[in-house]
């Protein structure tokens, strides 16, 4: 799994090492600044639909996960977090 960081805060930690060994860094005095960076918290972004129930069957679903909801116009499934909004690609 990959780690994700602020490449701002890399920059700015390499930069700050730099500056404190008048300019000149060694790879590992580099790396030691971008692993002090603290991984962000991610997750995949997954996209969804709500699907009519049918005739009857007041309400929809989520096309990820099966959750339910009374009028489908939420933007996000309660449920999986599923963006429901339309996506263009």
């Amino acid at each position: 799994m990959s780690d994700y960081i602020s490449r701002k805060a890399a920059i700015e930690n390499i930069k700050t090492i730099s500056a404190m060994q008048d300019g000149v860094i060694s790879d590992f005095a580099a790396i030691s600044a971008i692993l002090s960076v603290p991984s962000a918290d991610v997750r995949k972004n997954v996209h969804g639909e709500w699907i009519d129930r049918g005739y009857m069957k007041v309400g929809f679903h989520c096309s990820e996960c099966g959750g339910y909801v009374v009028s489908g116009k939420e933007n996000f499934c309660p449920n999986c977090g599923a963006d429901m909004r339309a996506t263009k690609c």
